[in-house]
């Protein structure tokens, strides 16, 4: 027979394997029911820029080929990168600052980017927007 001691210590230590087990299979769960996976997705890179002007297209041209040679050697812990943009208008005269944030916008919501790379522009806006959808924003400033 077991003293209460001996018996303290086994209900400790079947409530750690109990808090084990349900960690673990909770985990496994939620990655398997929720369509996640850890390392097969790529990481969504989005610019955001005046696609049709100087900055923007060069931006986006300095991002692609960055995304190429991250990926011809093997992406990030296994990952790809990928390129998404989205034309904001940002040095076309008119500038109109809620086409900016509609693109910003998508770029994040609809487009699924993880980071955000930005030429100028509407720095603070963005930043702010960013910082709302917790991405990380990267402006090029000239």
């Amino acid at each position: 027979m077991l003293n209460s001691k001996a018996l303290t210590k086994v209900q400790s230590v079947v409530l750690i394997a109990i808090v084990a087990v349900a960690l673990v299979g909770g985990g496994t769960a939620y990655f398997l029911w929720s369509g996640k996976t850890l390392a097969t997705d790529s990481i969504k890179i989005g610019v955001c820029g005046d696609l049709d002007m100087y900055y923007g297209k060069y931006t986006y041209q300095g991002v692609v080929l960055a995304v190429e040679q991250v990926n011809a050697q093997g992406g990030i812990l296994g990952r790809n990168l990928t390129v998404v943009a989205e034309d904001d208008d940002s040095e076309t005269p008119p500038l109109d600052i809620a086409v900016a944030t509609n693109a910003l916008t998508k770029l994040i919501t609809v487009d699924k980017a993880d980071y955000i790379i930005s030429p100028a522009g509407f720095v603070e806006v963005y930043r702010d927007i960013c910082s709302q959808h917790q991405k990380i924003f990267l402006a090029q400033v000239h």
